[in-house]
Order: C-alpha cells, then structure tokens, then sequence
C-alpha cells in the first residue's frame, strides 16, 4: 500500500485517525478552483468541437459537389431527404425523448428539453460531491487515508487498482461510445447542404446536445470515482448508477 510521511506533509483528518495530503489537485494544477468552475469550460469545448466537426462536413460536402449539374443536385436532395429523417431517428433512437429535437412539435421540444435539464442536474450534482473540500458538507470525497499520532508515517487503505478502472472503462465504452459516435453522425448530417435549413438545425441541435449529455456523464464518472471510489466493486457500482441516468431519456 501506498504511504507518505506525516511529519512531511501536511494533512487534513477526523477523529477517526482518517486523512488526506493537504496539496493542490489536479484540476487546481491546471488554474481552476473547482470541478464546478471547469464544468464550464468543458461545455465551450465540447461545443467547440461540435461546430467544427459541423464545419467540416459542410466544408467537405461542398467541395464533393462542387461541380455538381444543378439538376443532379436537385434529384440527389430528394432522394436524400426521403431517407434522412428515418436515417436520423435511429441515431438519436425512436424511443428516446431526444427524438423530438428531429420534430416540429413544441410540446415534444419542451418534453425533450425538460429531461436533458433534468439529466444535467443530477450529473451536475455528482460534480459538486467530487469536489475534495473536506469543509463542504455537499462534497462526498473520502477520506482514503491512516493518520495515527504515534506512527510517523500514514498509510493508503483504499483498494482500487488498474482491474476497476479496466473494468470501468470497458462499461463506459460500451454505453457511451455509440451515442457519441450517432451524435457526431448527426452534426455531419447537419452540414449537408441537401437538407433545408430547418431540417440541418435539427440536426445539428440534436446531435449537439446528445454529444453533450453523453460526454458530460463520461465526466461525472471520471471525477467522481477518483474522489470516492475505494474499491474495484465500488467503482463498478458507482459507475452503473452515473450511467442509469443517461436512460431517463
């Protein structure tokens, strides 16, 4: 197990003889006071990342057609348009509320907004409990660290190793990947100059916000496991119940 002397380091404790290093994290490292400030920059880059992959399709998709005879582009827009929405529903999925970004219906829209709202601020609940600020009753950060006054040095009591966060990252991949990869499809979708302009901010719209949610709950898992996953079935479990509330959707 891991250690670290006490008398060289300073530490933060309970009654218990539990502690923790004194020291700047790695999101303190890297100039933020907090997973809540970084959050913010996360939604800008992951936005950031979304409008330029839509950029690149549209860029791509006019270049492929540049020399296109107006007719054939007319017969191709068609034909493309009869299978886009079909096409775009199986990325986002029948079954899912973030189906009706694809739609006209307003009420569907509020619906749909209603639950991604919802699915942020739970999430955005388990960044506050991963903050490590042991002074904050909302952070959940454990304290993973023994501290007894007669013993010079302090000793690491948790138990996850590589095999949990192997096994974490085998779940995440496999809940998340496919709808970052459908949402991206969708952003593509978006920058295709054969749909009108409605049907392309559909797209895009919805393509952005699935990207989001799902790399946002990637996020979540990552910097809440780090702040209070002690062993490898804790971590698991943690994990499964981050990933249950992306199926409120």
């Amino acid at each position: 197990s891991q250690s670290f002397s006490n008398a060289a380091h300073s530490v933060s404790g309970n009654s218990k003889s539990e502690c923790y290093p004194t020291e700047e994290t790695n999101i303190q490292k890297s100039n933020f006071s907090s997973y809540k400030e970084f959050t913010w920059v996360f939604f800008l880059s992951d936005t950031g990342i979304v409008i330029m992959i839509f950029l690149v399709s549209f860029m791509a998709d006019k270049y492929n057609h540049r020399s296109e005879p107006i007719q054939s582009s007319i017969q191709r827009s068609e034909s493309m348009k009869r299978r886009a929405k079909k096409y775009a529903f199986d990325k986002m999925g029948e079954r899912s509320v973030y189906s009706f970004f694809l739609g006209k219906n307003w009420c569907g829209w509020m619906i749909a907004l209603a639950v991604l709202g919802v699915q942020l601020w739970v999430l955005f609940v388990f960044v506050i409990g991963a903050e490590q600020d042991l002074s904050d009753d909302k952070s959940d950060f454990v304290f993973t660290w023994k501290c007894f006054r007669d013993e010079e040095k302090c000793s690491n009591e948790a138990d996850l190793d590589a095999t949990g966060w192997i096994i974490f990252g085998i779940l995440m991949t496999s809940h998340l990947l496919p709808d970052i990869i459908n949402g991206a499809k969708m952003v593509v979708l978006g920058g295709k100059e054969c749909y009108d302009f409605n049907q392309r901010a559909r797209f895009f719209f919805g393509g952005l916000l699935l990207v989001t949610v799902t790399a946002f709950t990637l996020f979540t898992s990552v910097v809440y496991n780090r702040a209070i996953a002690t062993s490898n079935t804790e971590i698991v479990t943690n994990a499964v119940v981050i990933l249950f509330i992306t199926d409120l959707d």
